[in-house]
């Protein structure tokens, strides 16, 4: 449905010139625009819903696909209307949304379609189809689709932007996978100072090595780009800077350092940091620089790291992975484990919805198969391991005792997701700004109806099939 909804959105654009020379006057070609799968949604309550109808999907099926929404009347209109359509891949390419550009000063500028079991805002990086391929020297992390997709049009295709919103820990999660090299180029304003600020925060624990590529005032990696050119643009990449200077200028830019108070308070906010200060000249010189400005002595400031770094270490780890017998996985993930090991079923698993899977206990190492069954790195023993283990556990099993088939996981699988949902969207109707908003609550509503429906479906299947 979703690659429906891309042809339509295509077929828009050719016939809307307006659109056309607003992406050109943006910097693409007409084989960029092609390639990178721009459309235009026209300015219609319901023209893709009646166009989606006609090729016989129903209207609940457009909008679990997040392409509809309904008003409080219970109508289903076009979620996207008189935007620039950009399709948002998964890290295999497929569809699972669509971003939309206003061409005016409309807010928000950027909108995407709701969320689906394909689309969760907080896991998902515009780009990572590209991006995941080309991840060995690191991937860049910048903050928006245009930014991401000039970035292709000039070669350099490891960069990816998080759906609007601020770099989350299942995001880090994601980049974990394909590296543990970062680079974070946001935009030149005071906004995307706070936005480098709060990423360095949320990636310095979980151990990626960090380097910024600070931008001039004002402009952002889509107008930088275009002015340094391909070349120059990989050479400022390849020179940007490990993350401890901008801490520090930071921390100290606006402080009265006479007083202090201030000092006190730049030191403190220092210390979140200080267990990541690379063990280098470079960081025992800056550290040395921030004690004089402090007027703290370095013995002190040496303590307060050796301090927080015993913090870090004694905080509780992670079992390690290697020790099979305390593998902690749940049921579900085991099962399609153990169906992955059988090899006939690998494309299947592919096609899952990676958000009805992503959260259950043990899911890495599910993503680490599939990813690795692609390419993107070296099969690790651990992950044999664990798929040699599950496998022995099921094949020992006798004749008429349960072994794992497709259809069935397929079903628990969805079917656990929509409970998942459900419960989310009901904490949702007790938050105070959903109860004072009937139209919020009254759409909460209709999706807590629509995922209850499914999953009476899919149980009364599942019956069918004992």
């Amino acid at each position: 449905i979703l690659e429906q909804a891309q042809l339509f959105f295509q077929k828009n654009l050719e016939k809307d010139p307006k659109a056309i020379a607003y992406i050109k006057k943006r910097g693409f070609n007409e084989s960029q625009i092609s390639d990178f799968g721009f459309g235009f949604a026209n300015d219609s309550w319901d023209e893709l819903i009646n166009h989606l109808q006609s090729s016989l999907y129903s209207i609940e099926q457009i909008h679990l696909s997040g392409l509809s929404s309904k008003t409080e009347k219970g109508k289903s209109i076009d979620f996207l209307r008189d935007r620039i359509t950009i399709p948002i891949r998964d890290p295999r390419g497929r569809i699972i949304a669509f971003a939309g550009r206003t061409m005016g000063d409309s807010q928000p500028k950027y909108l995407n379609t709701r969320e689906t079991n394909l689309f969760k805002k907080s896991h998902t990086l515009f780009g990572m189809d590209k991006a995941r391929h080309n991840a060995k020297e690191g991937l860049l992390i910048v903050e928006g689709y245009f930014d991401v997709l000039q970035l292709q049009k000039l070669n350099i295709l490891q960069g990816v932007a998080p759906m609007g919103t601020a770099l989350t820990e299942d995001h880090l999660k994601v980049l974990k996978r394909y590296t543990h090299r970062l680079i974070f180029c946001f935009d030149g304003d005071d906004a995307g100072r706070k936005a480098m600020h709060s990423s360095l925060k949320a990636a310095l624990p979980m151990e990626f090595e960090l380097r910024l590529l600070e931008l001039p005032q004002d402009e952002d990696p889509d107008s930088w780009s275009l002015k340094l050119g391909s070349e120059g643009f990989k050479e400022a990449l390849i020179h940007a800077p490990d993350w401890t200077s901008f801490i520090l200028n930071r921390l100290l830019t606006g402080k009265d350092l006479s007083r202090l108070s201030e000092r006190m308070s730049v030191f403190k906010l220092m210390t979140e940091f200080l267990p990541y200060l690379p063990k280098n000249t470079e960081s025992r010189s800056l550290l040395a620089s921030l004690g004089h400005q402090l007027q703290i002595p370095v013995s002190e400031m040496n303590k307060a790291m050796n301090t927080s770094t015993i913090k870090i270490k004694n905080e509780p780890q992670e079992v390690s992975s290697k020790v099979l017998p305390k593998l902690r996985l749940n049921d579900l993930v085991k099962e399609m484990l153990f169906l992955f090991s059988k090899g006939h079923e690998k494309d299947e698993i592919r096609q899952i919805p990676e958000a009805w899977w992503i959260e259950l206990e043990g899911s890495s190492y599910l993503q680490q198969a599939l990813d690795l069954e692609y390419g993107d790195g070296k099969r690790e023993e651990e992950i044999e391991q664990v798929i040699s283990t599950i496998d022995a556990q099921y094949s020992s099993r006798g004749a008429g005792e349960y072994l794992p088939n497709m259809d069935g996981v397929k079903r628990r699988l969805e079917m656990a997701y929509l409970d998942r949902e459900r419960l989310s969207l009901q904490r949702k109707i007790q938050e105070p700004a959903t109860l004072i908003n009937p139209k919020m609550l009254q759409q909460l509503e209709n999706e807590i109806s629509i995922l209850i429906k499914r999953k009476s479906d899919l149980l009364a299947k599942d019956r069918r099939t004992k």
